[in-house]
């Protein structure tokens, strides 16, 4: 009767330890798919900032280009 006990109390000792690293695997991948979303919209945002801002210098703020030479460097909106 004690030899059943006690393999009966191993048994349900290692089927909780087994659930507890399975949750923490879980947890984990979640974790590392939720960081690289987060990173690539921080990407997407960043190529979204330098696409309006080259759009502005080279279009001006009311869509017409700002100067016919502005791929020269005295044309160049970056260099005034």
């Amino acid at each position: 009767m004690q030899n059943i006990r006690i393999r009966f109390v191993i048994i349900l000792s290692s089927v909780a330890l087994v659930g507890l690293i399975l949750t923490q695997l879980f947890w984990v991948v979640n974790a590392l798919r939720l960081s690289e979303k987060q990173f690539d919209h921080r990407v997407d945002m960043a190529f979204d900032d330098v696409m309006e801002e080259l759009m502005i210098a080279f279009f001006g703020a009311n869509g017409v280009l700002a100067s016919p030479f502005w791929f020269t460097l005295e044309g160049a909106p970056w260099c005034r």
